[in-house]
């Protein structure tokens, strides 16, 4: 991050945080590169990802909106995983 390298080393970056379940720094990394890259879907999706992980449940359910909002007109395309993490996020933020 403080080297100003291309997004898709961010990208990068927070899947080995998400595997390493290491929540925490996937988040800020992916607060990077949402901020780098604003209209990036799978940043939106990533961060999501480690919002959950770290249980932030609102925060994750509005990166997964973004998400899909983000994807375009063609909701068709979208992996089914954005909506089960989002079901998921929704009923454990009601918890």
């Amino acid at each position: 991050m403080n080297c100003g390298a291309p997004v898709t080393a961010l990208h990068r970056s927070i899947d080995i945080y998400l595997r390493l379940t290491d929540y925490p720094k996937a988040v800020e990394v992916a607060d990077e590169f949402i901020r780098r890259a604003p209209s990036n879907r799978e940043a939106h999706y990533l961060r999501g990802i480690a919002l959950e992980g770290a249980g932030d449940h609102q925060r994750a359910l509005v990166d997964f909106a973004n998400a899909i909002e983000l994807f375009g007109s063609d909701k068709k395309g979208i992996s089914s995983r954005v909506f089960m993490h989002m079901a998921a996020a929704w009923k454990c933020s009601r918890c």
